[in-house]
């Protein structure tokens, strides 16, 4: 027996459905206007030392990126939603600062040959990867588990964007990325960059434990963290409403830090208005290096 639908659900499915397909059309559309407007003879972008492919310019036109690349030399086409590109102006001026202080610190250092290794842990796109080959790292390494992240219109090949990025930008000497779990880390690194993935962690203590191992000089976070209290013992996982993941205070951030042998130069906080949960709307920076 099939199950009845009335006129009025099956106008409501329709609409919903052609919004879905106008949206879809409009972004590849406005994708290969773009392609157009470019010369064909010339398929360059920024300091690509080669043309790009067909495919590539696509990937490049597509406006699903994390990141808007014009301070880095090339500008990228966000996903225009309440979130991506209010976070990014409210966290990268602090991350640029922390990376900027981090390359002074270790050119400051006996050890200094002259080399400085970087790794951008949960990298998606790689903006911050390329953000430190531009600032003097001169081996960059980007690590995400995901090479695909989102759903529907804002699904993004994040990976593929970072490599292709980094080619337009001229950095694809300095830097390379690679899907692997953050856990699974190896070498050693002068500066290490976390930035937006511990709190998508059920155990971020064991990543800062398992770090204390892989950092020379330099480790670099920023986090989500919860403001609905600051109770340095407030932990939770998973984290309410996702089924994954964790959320914990600031207090509680830097007492882990310090526990797990490290020692903080500089810490600071701000606010991500654009987040309606308490859970969601902190966001903490942490400059600080492995204890002698």
């Amino acid at each position: 027996m099939g199950i009845y639908k009335s006129p009025s659900s099956i106008s409501t499915n329709f609409t919903q459905n052609s919004k879905k397909l106008f949206l879809f059309l409009r972004i590849y559309l406005l994708a290969f206007s773009r392609l157009i407007l470019q010369n064909f003879n010339a398929f360059r972008i920024g300091k690509a030392r080669h043309k790009l492919s067909f495919k590539e310019l696509l990937l490049y036109y597509t406006p699903n990126w994390y990141h808007d690349f014009s301070e880095l030399g090339a500008t990228t086409y966000q996903f225009k939603d309440e979130i991506y590109p209010p976070a990014q102006r409210i966290k990268k001026y602090k991350i640029f600062e922390y990376i900027d202080d981090a390359i002074v610190y270790v050119k400051n250092m006996p050890d200094y040959s002259g080399d400085i290794s970087a790794v951008e842990l949960f990298c998606a796109d790689g903006f911050y990867a390329n953000y430190m080959a531009q600032k003097g790292a001169t081996k960059v390494t980007g690590i995400d588990i995901e090479e695909n992240s989102g759903e529907g219109l804002t699904r993004k090949s994040v990976l593929a964007q970072a490599k292709l990025i980094t080619k337009i930008l001229g950095n694809d000497d300095k830097a390379t990325f690679q899907r692997d779990d953050v856990f699974n880390l190896s070498g050693i690194y002068d500066v290490v960059l976390c930035v937006g993935g511990l709190y998508h962690l059920n155990t971020p203590e064991k990543l800062l434990r398992l770090l204390r191992e892989k950092v020379r000089h330099v480790l670099i976070i920023q986090t989500v963290v919860t403001l609905e209290t600051e109770d340095e013992n407030y932990f939770i996982s998973p984290t309410p409403e996702w089924g994954w993941g964790c959320r914990f205070t600031h207090a509680w951030l830097l007492r882990t830090l310090r526990k797990n042998g490290w020692s903080i130069l500089h810490e600071y906080r701000n606010e991500l208005a654009f987040n309606s949960r308490q859970c969601d709307r902190g966001s903490s920076y942490v400059f600080c290096v492995p204890n002698k």
